[in-house]
């Protein structure tokens, strides 16, 4: 019995042996494998990887490929989700024209607006969605929720300087997704002053129709012990629009001016929410904007198709 012990004892041993060595070679096969299979589908294994694995730009991993190496070649692809700081790195990359803007000095109660640029540069699809707002003075209007491969948008981000006095910056955390899931914020920061004051807030057309001139007006008046002027207003010869200027008071302690903005009759229907500028004597600031908006309608003869009558 002793010596039967012993062999079945002995012949364990060795199946267990046997069996440790087939499963590390085994592995080791798998191993070897695995760059052979990555490169014959270097998008993944699975049609869920495939839809992951978004090839990037050039100069800029994609979304999956978010670990700390710098080496993005097909056998160093990985669909395993990465840190936090690398994912916000991808939608930043998107964002190539800057994500803050400083609007400087402005009146108490300007409505102000930036368009901030984003351009798809995945071979993939990304979503914005959603966004997380720094306070109730700030608001923001994607112009497109999904983005195709090389497709671009804008990010219109809206600042109340009605809701605040003095410096004051505010930011939009922007969701892109949807798998993996970002974020890149945004920001935006300016100087409600209380000593100058927009009467209306802004330049305002509503809706008018196609031909149809307009003129709209703003009283801009500063209040305070400075010799304060106006020394030009700018207007991107880009916009339908033109600007005239006058002083109707100056008196110690009170500027008065008044702003008559005109929508040319040729302008093209559609939507129009842009800025026109005025530059003051005060060197220290950048020009004040004033923000214009509109919206134009088609007449009835060019939404048919029909010239219109002379």
């Amino acid at each position: 019995m002793g010596l039967y012990s012993e062999l079945e004892k002995s012949c364990a041993g060795a199946t267990l042996a046997v069996i440790v060595l087939a499963f590390f070679g085994g592995m080791m096969g798998a191993a070897a494998l695995v760059p052979e299979i990555l490169d014959k589908n270097p998008g993944g294994l699975t049609p869920e990887g495939q839809n992951l694995a978004l090839a990037a730009a050039k100069d800029a991993p994609s979304p999956q490929e978010t670990s700390s190496s710098s080496d993005f070649s097909p056998r160093s692809r990985s669909l395993a989700k990465g840190t936090p700081a690398s994912a916000h790195q991808w939608a930043e990359r998107m964002f190539t024209a800057g994500r803050s803007k400083d609007f400087g000095a402005v009146p108490f109660g300007t409505q102000l607006l930036h368009r901030f640029a984003m351009t798809n540069i995945y071979a993939a699809p990304v979503e914005i969605t959603g966004f997380r707002l720094g306070c109730c003075c700030v608001a923001a209007t994607p112009g497109k929720r999904i983005l195709q491969p090389g497709e671009s948008t804008t990010i219109d981000v809206a600042l109340d300087t009605r809701q605040f006095t003095g410096p004051n910056t505010q930011t939009v955390r922007v969701g892109i997704g949807p798998n993996p899931r970002s974020a890149c914020v945004l920001k935006v920061s300016a100087v409600s002053q209380t000593d100058l004051v927009f009467k209306p807030e802004r330049v305002n057309f509503g809706t008018v129709r196609h031909g149809q001139a307009s003129v709209q007006s703003v009283d801009v008046e500063y209040h305070g012990a400075l010799d304060w002027k106006i020394k030009e207003v700018i207007v991107d010869k880009e916009l339908p629009l033109e600007a005239t200027l006058s002083e109707p008071v100056r008196q110690p302690g009170k500027v008065g001016y008044r702003l008559d903005v005109a929508l040319k009759a040729n302008v093209r229907p559609g939507r129009i929410r842009d800025y026109i500028y005025l530059k003051t004597n005060q060197a220290d600031f950048p020009p004040v904007p004033v923000l214009v908006t509109a919206t134009v309608e088609a007449s009835q003869g060019l939404a048919a198709g029909v010239p219109r009558p002379r």
